[in-house]
């Protein structure tokens, strides 16, 4: 099952890997002979560098053994298999070496997709778990979040007569795959900073407000009254938290002098937090962006006792999944977000910083009540967004 495996990641590879090499060697020093790989590759377009070796035919091969996997460099794997010969007259240790990760396992594996849901789940059991606490109760076991999403996987799939289908349907397909592009890019910085770019913070910031958006089309086209009162709420908030936002995160971005995040990460050996205007952007950013996720005091446009769930009241199935799986990841990555323009660091610093950011949010969310929108808007307003200028200023002039 293991051969089997690593061949598929193989020939796969080929098709979407922007450079390969390939280094064939013989066992008993002489030059192997292998084709077979060289062509899967050029057929599809793709570079291939045969470091040594000669032809031979894909005839004689009998089986391909995976050998070892190493990291060559920070994007350079290198693949070591075993060729066996039909008459065993010979064996090849073939080489290979890919120059840069894949861009389709980054999105579908690691660390897209899959990271990121399997992240998603355990943030959201730690978030579950300090919640029952606060309320003195046992709480959920670890993998409720994903229990949850399956069950919503076997649930149908209803659809309002009066509703616009394709936007409706679209819409939480949309916002769960903007979510996970974030949580890919965001990750991907992280690990390999190298592929941070010009404007990136632009990016992830615009690609942020994009599922909430869709999701209030969503329920714009599901017909509801309910609904549009929910997206009526949802577009109030966004219009009081996302200036406030964007103002919070000007600070790291004056201080550095950059809109590209790996800057902002190697500014200077002292955290923007430790200064007074980056102090005062951390607080307005963590409470903006308590809004944007949709917790609570925040929450008034999914409120279940009020509305119903607002903005999701006419979503079930795996539809109703994608959204709060989406919501699952997007709660993950803000903390992760805000270390890396506020305090970066690295090695076990950087669990215990997570971890104080998100006790932040379970602590906001669990020790105030729901704010009406009004209350909402009003608080951003007369109080948030002013601080976020103060902050500006202060940063300005070198504080």
């Amino acid at each position: 099952m293991k051969k089997i495996f690593f061949i598929t990641i193989f020939f796969i590879s080929t098709l979407f890997a922007e450079k390969i090499q390939i280094r064939v060697v013989a066992s008993d020093d002489k030059l192997a002979r292998y084709i077979a790989i060289q062509e899967a590759a050029s057929k599809v377009g793709q570079e291939v560098i045969v470091v040594s070796g000669e032809q031979i035919h894909p005839s004689k091969i009998e089986k391909i053994s995976m050998m070892s996997k190493s990291l060559l460099g920070r994007d350079t794997y290198e693949y070591i298999f075993l060729v066996h010969t039909k008459d065993d007259s010979m064996k090849y240790s073939i080489f290979w070496t890919i120059d840069k990760i894949l861009p389709l396992f980054n999105f579908l594996i690691f660390p897209g997709l899959l990271f990121s849901i399997f992240f998603a789940f355990i943030i959201s059991f730690i978030d579950r778990k300090l919640t029952a606490r606060i309320q003195w109760r046992q709480g959920p076991p670890l993998w409720q979040g994903m229990y949850d999403f399956i069950k919503l996987l076997g649930k149908e799939v209803l659809i309002p007569s009066r509703a616009q289908k394709t936007i409706f349907v679209l819409s939480p397909i949309v916002g769960f795959s903007i979510t996970v592009l974030v949580s890919t890019m965001l990750w991907l910085y992280f690990f390999v900073p190298k592929y941070s770019f010009s404007g990136d913070i632009i990016v992830v910031l615009y690609l942020m407000t994009v599922p909430a958006v869709v999701y209030m089309l969503g329920a714009s086209a599901s017909g509801n009254v309910v609904a549009g009162l929910g997206v009526s709420r949802e577009m109030k908030l966004m219009l009081s938290y996302e200036l406030p936002l964007i103002t919070a995160i000007l600070v790291p971005v004056i201080k550095s002098s950059s809109i590209k995040i790996l800057d902002i990460m190697q500014n200077s050996s002292q955290p923007i937090i430790f200064s007074l205007s980056g102090f005062l952007a951390f607080l307005v950013a963590v409470i903006s962006f308590q809004a944007k996720i949709g917790l609570v005091p925040f929450d008034a446009s999914e409120a279940e006792q009020e509305i119903a769930g607002g903005i999701t009241i006419e979503y079930s199935g795996i539809l109703l999944g994608l959204i709060k799986l989406a919501k699952q990841i997007l709660y993950s990555i803000v903390p992760l977000f805000i270390i890396m323009t506020f305090f970066p660091g690295g090695g076990l610093l950087v669990v215990i910083k997570y971890f104080i950011v998100l006790l932040l949010f379970v602590l906001i969310r669990n020790t105030n009540p729901r704010l009406k929108i009004g209350q909402s808007i009003n608080f951003f307003w007369k109080i948030i967004f002013p601080i976020s200028l103060i902050a500006i200023i202060l940063a300005v002039s070198g504080k």
